[in-house]
């Protein structure tokens, strides 16, 4: 699945975890998924990732925890299902 489609899908089915977000917050998450999919180094996703969350939480100033615990809630909630 693209990173896109994810953010399709956190604003089309507005999960439980997403749809609790801050404004700020949700703009945060949009902002990191679509630094992760437009990056075209060759670096793995981890590294993406996580490049993304430091470039998010300075631009928004948000914490890095609070990006982290997002991501936990999401993982949990898509295993559920």
């Amino acid at each position: 699945m693209k990173i896109s489609e994810l953010i399709k899908e956190f604003d089309s089915v507005k999960s439980e975890s997403f749809s609790k977000l801050s404004p700020k917050m949700k703009d945060a998450v949009k902002d990191m998924l679509s630094l992760v999919e437009t990056d075209k180094s060759k670096e793995n996703l981890l590294i993406k990732f996580n490049k993304a969350i430091d470039s998010v939480c300075e631009k928004y100033n948000v914490l890095q925890i609070e990006i982290e615990d997002f991501i936990d809630k999401v993982t949990s909630e898509n295993m559920e299902k």
